[in-house]
């Protein structure tokens, strides 16, 4: 049995621990490393050794990392020595694309590896920064967090060709720089600034109010929350309670009609697809299919032919989601109530299963609330929070 942190502090001991064949043994160990921050950089050598010991003896599905490796790989991040640096940048230099995430997340959740930023900004050439839309959000996210020119340089270039979600995060933190961020030279801001009136691709509309019919950026919404991404899930809740009325309609035929002028205004360089749920999820479309008018006629007619009916699994919903397609950028789960049924079905295990589940995806999940209050509400606002969305209420009891 594992005691106290100070039973387990000598090396020996510690890495028995940190290396265990048994996970709970492993997070045990890590617990109390975490409650006492002064250990973790004191034992820095055995943090390292212990995660080599794990990359020896990876999972039989190479994709599913441990959590203890994960919080292995955190913790070394979180402390400001060249060792840890040193770790980090030979974790990104792994064939395994979930460690080097993992490495870049650390690295740019602590923001004073500044040394790993050669190796960060190498993993832009690697196959998978093209093939895996969680592998581009996680090393440019890190990239973004280090102060530096060449970051920024970096940044620039992927800004001019990325679109979507990740474009839109992109350009959203080169708008706030200054020129304090080139060292206070005027002419290397104005110099880089001309560099971003380069080619850009965001959505345009014409607005036909607009007497002077220029151009304005113009994102489509699902209940007021514009939509960055390109590729893109709506999950719809139609369990029983979607059917209680208001303003003359249920629920869920309110939200029929909202997703439908949703998917109206989606130019056909989107990508979507829709799941609705109540007891089990069912798919529209099992891949993410182009906005086509066709494509959008037949979406909404799925919408149509829905009804409420049964509880509320919010989990299997999600998780459909997470696993339907590797370029998902954007997810959108409206529901009215707390999950109901489900293998997971408590709030706080399907946000944590959920939250860990989507580390190597990385989607940005959105959450709209329909009149839901309490634990629901909190749920709702919990799981945008910590998968980097936003939450919406929409009140229909006004």
């Amino acid at each position: 049995m594992l005691g106290s942190l100070s039973q387990a502090a000598t090396p020996p001991d510690l890495f028995k621990h940190l290396s265990n064949k048994r996970e709970p043994i492993r997070l045990r160990a890590i617990a109390m490393l975490r409650a006492d921050p002064t250990a973790i950089g004191a034992n820095l050598d055995v943090l390292c050794r212990a995660i080599s010991q794990h990359e020896a003896k990876p999972p039989a599905d190479p994709s599913l990392v441990p959590s203890s490796t994960l919080h292995l790989i955190d913790l070394v991040g979180s402390v400001n020595q060249t060792q840890a640096t040193d770790e980090l940048v030979r974790l990104l230099e792994s064939p395994r694309k979930e460690i080097v995430m993992a490495a870049a997340d650390a690295i740019g959740r602590y923001s004073f590896h500044d040394g790993a930023l050669p190796t960060l900004i190498e993993q832009v050439q690697r196959p998978e920064f093209k093939a895996s839309y969680g592998f581009r959000v996680s090393v440019l996210r890190a990239v973004s967090k280090i102060s530096s020119p060449a970051a920024v340089e970096v940044l620039t270039e992927q800004a001019q060709v990325l679109t979507g979600q990740l474009g839109f995060e992109i350009n959203e933190y080169l708008d706030t720089l200054t020129v304090a961020d080139f060292g206070g030279d005027e002419a290397k801001f104005e110099a880089w600034k001309q560099v971003r009136a380069g080619p850009r691709k965001p959505r345009l509309q014409l607005f036909d109010h607009d007497p002077y019919r220029r151009i304005k950026l113009a994102p489509a919404q699902f209940y007021g929350l514009d939509i960055h991404a390109d590729r893109m899930l709506f999950i719809i809740d139609r369990s029983g309670s979607m059917a209680e009325k208001y303003k003359g309609a249920s629920r869920l035929r309110h939200v029929v009609a909202e997703l439908s002028r949703t998917l109206e205004a989606l130019p056909e360089t989107s990508m979507f697809s829709i799941i609705s749920y109540s007891d089990k999820a069912k798919v529209w479309q099992q891949q993410l299919v182009p906005a086509t008018a066709d494509h959008k006629r037949s979406a909404i007619g799925f919408l149509a032919r829905m009804y409420s009916v049964g509880l509320t699994n919010t989990h299997e919903a999600l998780t459909t989601a997470l696993f339907m397609n590797e370029d998902v950028e954007a997810i959108y789960l409206l529901s009215d109530g707390a999950p109901t049924t489900g293998r997971i079905v408590a709030p706080a295990m399907i946000l944590e299963d959920i939250t860990f589940r989507n580390t190597f995806r990385n989607i940005t999940i959105n959450t709209i609330g329909i009149t839901v209050t309490g634990r629901a509400r909190a749920f709702m606002e919990q799981l945008a929070e910590q998968n980097g969305g936003q939450y919406k209420l929409v009140d229909t009891q006004r």
